[in-house]
């Protein structure tokens, strides 16, 4: 969807695009929200849901696709077939993983706001992850004695961490850049108000009150640069060789775009506040302002469930 490019002097805040902050990758078999819009005609911040959350969280529940009973399928099987049970169930794994990624994968390649640089960084990690869960499906399908096809199935979980680090830090590092570009439209309208606001008071009107305004927006958008910066790197910080150190940084990355996403909130508030004070100053005021009700996805990223990874 494609936000109408009014000609105003100053870009009011109906016109910024919207950006989505995306819950999660989801998987195929549940929620899919393929095809729908990314953009609408208002900035995306408001605050998580536990529901989203929640929802968020069951999207990286191991891949579901009854891994379980294909467990199961292997305790009870005979000597003889326990080595091809096995099997069965290391193809299930790797491929509930590769299908994440893949998910997420494709979010990342739709998302407009995203520049194609920071599309490559995000897509070679999960292009990474996924060659080397294919290169792994081909030994265990190869394999021939049981302790072997064990370790290679073992490895599934402790070298890749797709559900407890890989795929949480891809979502993390987008959502991350997708603030980036909420947080330069803003700025962007700042500045252009600010313009306005000093050929007001360069006529001699009183802009005391927009001045302080300004400030607060300041003060506000300072905050969500530096807050994403810290969840920037708090993502790109974790790594399936630490996972205790992967799930310290995943849970200080959501709050520092929890705070982000706050500052970033109360910043569009301020600011259409301060387009309808402009409005009233004649004529070189804004156009009038089209209502906006702020409305944002949940942007935290997920977290696995206990036996995920």
């Amino acid at each position: 969807m494609q936000s109408t490019q009014k000609t105003f002097f100053i870009i009011t805040l109906s016109t910024l695009i919207a950006l989505p902050i995306l819950a999660a990758a989801k998987s195929t078999n549940a929620r899919s929200d393929q095809g729908q819009p990314e953009a609408t005609a208002s900035v995306v911040i408001s605050p998580s849901s536990s529901s989203s959350s929640n929802g968020a969280d069951e999207d990286l529940d191991h891949g579901a696709k009854n891994w379980k009973d294909k467990v199961q399928e292997f305790k009870d099987a005979k000597e003889s077939q326990r080595i091809e049970r096995l099997k069965e169930l290391g193809a299930m794994l790797i491929e509930n993983r590769i299908s994440l990624l893949n998910n997420l994968k494709t979010r990342i390649q739709n998302m407009n706001r995203l520049t194609d640089a920071e599309k490559t960084a995000l897509i070679l990690d999960i292009d990474t992850n996924i060659a080397d869960l294919n290169t792994l499906k081909t030994k265990i399908a190869a394999d021939t004695d049981l302790v072997t096809l064990k370790a290679d199935v073992k490895s599934i979980f402790e070298k890749f961490r797709i559900y407890m680090v890989a795929a949480p830090k891809g979502l993390g590092e987008t959502l991350a850049s997708q603030g980036q570009y909420i947080l330069g439209r803003l700025q962007a309208i700042q500045r252009q108000m600010e313009q306005v606001m000093n050929q007001n008071k360069n006529q001699g009107k009183d802009t005391t009150q927009l001045e302080q305004l300004m400030t607060q927006v300041t003060n506000q958008l300072q905050t969500a640069e530096d807050q994403l910066a810290i969840a920037e790197e708090k993502f790109k910080s974790m790594t399936p060789a630490n996972t205790d150190a992967a799930k310290t940084a995943r849970e200080e990355g959501k709050a520092a775009m929890k705070k982000a996403k706050d500052a970033l909130k109360e910043a569009h508030r301020i600011l259409k506040q301060i387009s309808e004070q402009l409005k009233t100053m004649g004529a070189t005021s804004p156009s009038p302002l089209t209502s906006v009700s702020p409305t944002i996805l949940p942007s935290a990223t997920p977290t696995p469930s206990p036996s995920a990874s």
